[in-house]
């Protein structure tokens, strides 16, 4: 939780950091953007790459920032020619001599597959400009030498608003106390599909997207399993009216209602209650306890 939904002094630390990444003076920053390299930033300021996405979803959600975290596949280098081939272009394009050594000796691997590079690094370690570089591995790759695939997408920061002094940074933690509660009901439900032995998971469903009217399905495993359990008239009697009895005295989830039946078959007890529910004799609770009607 603490990951998803960070504190108000997490995300400012994560605000200063990008500021400074940036280098974005005071007073300024609206509507300018910036490519952003995630791993960089990261690994730059010593930050948990799920922390600080989800931080920039809350700037996001703010409207300090806008964030494009599109799906990103890095740029590709492999090589697809022989060594005798390669030795004789450096020959002839002695100005792309670096280049190609530069490659070789950077990313191991690179004459089997392709092999992911980051452009800036290389054009550091080659004493280069970043756009030089791209235009020599462009040029290598149309001689067939190297295959050279561009980079698909460059995540983007745009700032909505000048930049703030940290502690003035407003977040509304109303709103994130929603958002994390609403979070917690999800996954509460999906603990609850997955755990459920006896409701129908169709119904669940239904029911989690506020439709009531939906029956059991009658194919799923928990009504395929209810169908094997025969109740006698005397036993669904006997058990309905306990149950309500229970309840009646306080509210219980279904595994302290359990305990308090003793000696009864549990698989009877949960056919039984899932009867109670289905036709509306009983409730569940946003708690998760049971209740009468």
């Amino acid at each position: 939780s603490e990951i998803r939904f960070p504190s108000k002094k997490v995300i400012r630390e994560i605000y200063r950091a990008l500021i400074n990444y940036f280098q974005l003076p005071s007073g300024s920053g609206e509507g300018v953007s910036f490519d952003f390299d995630i791993n960089d930033f990261v690994k730059k300021f010593k930050l948990d790459a799920f922390i600080v996405n989800n931080v920039l979803k809350i700037l996001e959600q703010e409207e300090l920032i806008n964030y494009s975290d599109q799906f990103f596949s890095p740029s590709t280098v492999v090589f697809c020619s022989e060594k005798s081939q390669i030795e004789e272009f450096e020959k002839s394009h002695q100005h792309l001599e670096s280049v190609i050594k530069g490659l070789l000796r950077s990313y191991d691997g690179i004459f089997d597959y392709p092999t992911a590079i980051r452009e800036t690094e290389l054009a550091k370690f080659l004493s280069l400009k970043k756009d030089v570089l791209i235009s020599y591995l462009k040029e290598i790759s149309k001689f067939s030498i190297i295959e050279y695939i561009f980079q698909t997408e460059i995540p983007q920061i745009t700032f909505l608003e000048n930049r703030v002094h940290t502690d003035d940074l407003f977040i509304n933690e109303k709103n994130i106390l929603k958002r994390k509660q609403a979070f917690e009901k999800r996954l509460i439900a999906i603990i609850e599909y997955i755990n459920q032995t006896y409701r129908c998971r169709s119904k669940m469903i239904a029911t989690y997207f506020d439709d009531k009217n939906l029956r059991q399905c009658g194919i799923c495993d928990n009504c395929l399993r209810n169908k094997k359990i025969i109740i006698t008239n005397e036993e669904f009697i006997s058990l309905s009216d306990g149950i309500k009895n229970i309840i009646a005295k306080a509210e219980v989830d279904t595994e302290q209602l359990l305990r308090k039946l003793p000696g009864f078959n549990q698989n009877k007890i949960k056919k039984i209650l899932n009867f109670l529910l289905e036709e509306n004799l009983l409730k569940v609770t946003p708690e998760g306890t049971l209740k009468n009607r």
